[in-house]
């Protein structure tokens, strides 16, 4: 049995075997696994997938074999002459102990020296904000057009366990709202580049009533986006 896994911020591929209950990863070339057909023999599929910074590509991949082999790049020539900002993993550990994944993406042209102003970027419903390209929100523009880009993957997230996902429970997003504000707080006095006076926040979904209630508890954030979040429980 073949199972698509969030886990993280990746999809991820894994097969179960039922005769001894045992799961296996099948390692694949992408970062987020999008859509996958499987023949009827169970031998091969064909799957596409993206990365943060990696374009849709299709691959057949051999299932006892567990390797893959690029079939099409649609972008290639479109994209060949794009540049990306780069992408790097940052975490941090919160005032519980708990470590916050995220990753931020830099300017293209990126200079040292320079201060660029900050997009901060969560979740939309309590999913992660996976490491596909394009996604809900353009990132990739946005760093094209000057900004970087911190995301993080906030308590009450799916993907990383079930105790850290239940951390919503009840919780109307106060251990969310935590995190986001000393992450940010953290980003910014880690990374001089990002102008403190300069910071926006977006999320969609849970994430934009999650904006909204930030914009009760700290004035960190000069400009803030709420996409299609609940302001109004009772209606």
């Amino acid at each position: 049995i073949y199972l698509q896994v969030t886990e993280r911020d990746y999809t991820r591929l894994y097969r179960y075997n039922p005769a001894d209950d045992r799961y296996e990863s099948i390692p694949l070339p992408v970062e987020v696994l999008d859509r996958i057909d499987y023949d009827l023999a169970g031998r091969r599929a064909v799957f596409s997938g993206t990365g943060a910074s990696t374009p849709e590509k299709l691959y057949l991949l051999d299932l006892p074999g567990k390797t893959s082999r690029l079939i099409d790049f649609p972008k290639a020539e479109q994209l060949k002459d794009v540049r990306f900002g780069a992408c790097r993993d940052w975490n941090f550990v919160n005032r519980k102990g708990d470590t916050i994944s995220g990753r931020f993406y830099l300017p293209v042209g990126y200079q040292e020296g320079r201060t660029y102003p900050l997009i901060v970027n969560y979740y939309g419903g309590t999913t992660p904000v996976e490491r596909s390209f394009g996604g809900r929100y353009p990132i990739e523009v946005w760093a094209a057009a000057g900004y970087l880009v911190y995301v993080l993957q906030p308590s009450g997230a799916t993907g990383f366990g079930q105790d850290f996902s239940a951390l919503h429970v009840n919780g109307w997003g106060f251990e969310a709202i935590d995190d986001i504000i000393e992450g940010t707080k953290a980003f910014l006095a880690a990374h001089p580049a990002a102008d403190a006076r300069n910071v926006g926040c977006i999320g969609a979904s849970y994430g934009g009533y999650t904006t909204m209630l930030l914009q009760t508890r700290t004035d960190i954030f000069k400009t803030a986006v709420a996409h299609a979040g609940i302001s109004d429980i009772t209606s």
